[in-house]
């Protein structure tokens, strides 16, 4: 009898883990509902109305979702998303006793004073100009392509050329596309959430500023 949510975040339908299976537990299971959060929902996702709020999980959502009672609450995922949503739901009252989780990788801590913030600073991506073409080279994989800033991100522009580096969120969360940057420089159009060593990059949320060989 005991009521259940289920919040899920993910960047959109196609890659939305185990939908149907948390759809027919809904559908069949009373007290227990679901909240999807996208952050970029396709046009297809849209059309057919998979997800019901747009974005990162916030506070205003989880205030939304969440009226005045007592909760127990229970987090799984990326040790970045999993440090933002424990912040934000002690900052709402949530005593630590009332939080468990379960991590996905290497475990680490959730206390806000435990760990520092990302030294990365978000800016516009942008290619300084200079008389040759950027290119991006994928040192591991022979492959040397010319940078036109048709693809979103890195982790497109290499998905565009037959590669396929390991990712999970597609939005500088997880740290799953962390990738040795060789040499150049790189910018970023969302600010990672981990902090990332000397040489590190992000493929899913930066773009080159100028041409750049990757370890990949």
């Amino acid at each position: 009898d005991r009521r259940a949510l289920f919040v899920h975040a993910c960047e959109n339908g196609d890659v939305h883990a185990l939908s149907d299976e948390v759809s027919g537990l809904v559908a069949t299971r009373p007290g227990l509902t679901a909240h999807y959060c996208y952050r970029s929902p396709s046009e297809r996702d849209k059309a057919k109305q998979r997800f019901h709020s747009e974005g990162m999980i916030s506070r205003d959502v989880l205030q939304r979702l969440l009226p005045i009672d007592d909760y127990d609450f229970y987090l799984c995922g990326p040790p970045p998303l999993m440090q933002a949503i424990y912040a934000m739901l002690r900052a709402l009252g949530v005593p630590k006793l009332r939080i468990a989780y379960e991590f996905f990788g290497p475990s680490t801590v959730l206390e806000p004073d435990a760990f520092r913030t990302s030294a990365v600073v978000a800016q516009p991506a942008r290619i300084v100009p200079t008389d040759e073409a950027t290119t991006v080279e994928f040192r591991k994989s022979a492959l040397k392509a010319i940078w036109d800033g048709s693809a979103a991100s890195l982790l497109d522009f290499a998905e565009d050329h037959g590669l396929k580096p390991e990712f999970s969120c597609r939005s500088g969360i997880c740290g799953t596309c962390k990738s040795r940057l060789v040499s150049g420089d790189v910018a970023y159009f969302e600010e990672p959430l981990d902090e990332l060593g000397a040489g590190e990059v992000l493929l899913c949320c930066s773009r080159p500023s100028g041409s750049i060989v990757l370890d990949i």
